[in-house]
């Protein structure tokens, strides 16, 4: 007896199905990635795909749900339904988790205000709509300039919103650039200006702080006058130069 040829579907399934690492952030999202992997591969067996996912999960989450995996392993008809849904129930956030996370979520950063939305957006609960308060904490997120811009208009939704914060955005980001190359310019310009203009004439700054000749007299013509026998230079007395140091 031959042994049984493997049918394309078959291969298929075992060398086309990659999935990342499990997302404890965001399982169900995770879940649809994998299931549509599965689809296009062609995986319908539970066991199959029980299989896919248990390779995919961290150790400290595997030790976490170990019993659940060694008894599905072996005796369960749907290992890989009860698996997703053990991970699901244990990682997805919690209305109030969400709202939190929302509340508190980080500002812009690098960002662009856009990116700042979506993030925000995948943390409001479902039957939620971005309304009034949503737009009012996206708002505290942006740069102070930003806000009192946006404040002063009406917008028709937060996308909306956070498509005229982009364009505030970038033109932010590049006015610094344009300032500085004026500014240099400018220094540039001074700078020419003054070294010429201290070839042609030393500064009357400089011309006042040259020192004058000195004006003092010795201790023997400060209390003698012209009395005095003796002279100690530097003495400006007129005629010092009759006197001989002893």
């Amino acid at each position: 007896m031959t042994d049984r040829k493997e049918t394309p579907t078959e291969f298929v399934a075992k060398v086309s199905v990659k999935l990342p690492d499990f997302w404890t952030e965001d399982p169900d999202l995770w879940f649809l990635h994998a299931e549509v992997a599965f689809r296009n591969a062609q995986i319908t067996q539970s066991k199959t795909k029980f299989g896919h996912i248990v390779q995919k999960l961290p150790q400290k989450i595997m030790v976490l749900v170990r019993g659940l995996i060694m008894g599905s392993a072996a005796s369960s008809e749907t290992p890989y339904e009860d698996l997703k849904a053990k991970l699901v129930s244990s990682y997805t956030l919690s209305r109030w988790q969400k709202v939190s996370k929302l509340i508190h979520h980080p500002g812009l950063g690098d960002r662009r205000p856009t990116a700042l939305m979506d993030a925000m957006l995948a943390l409001l609960p479902e039957d939620e709509e971005p309304g009034c308060l949503f737009q009012g904490v996206f708002l505290e997120r942006l740069p102070v300039q930003m806000r009192d811009h946006l404040v002063s208009r009406e917008f028709k939704n937060s996308s909306e919103m956070a498509l005229y914060a982009n364009s505030l955005w970038d033109a932010r980001k590049a006015i610094p650039t344009n300032h500085l190359l004026a500014t240099a310019t400018t220094l540039s310009s001074s700078t020419s200006c003054g070294r010429t203009q201290d070839r042609r004439s030393p500064s009357p700054n400089c011309r006042s702080q040259t020192p004058g000749p000195s004006t003092s007299e010795c201790y023997f013509h400060k209390r003698f006058g012209p009395a005095a026998n003796n002279c100690r230079p530097p003495c400006s007395f007129q005629g010092n130069a009759r006197w001989t140091t002893n």
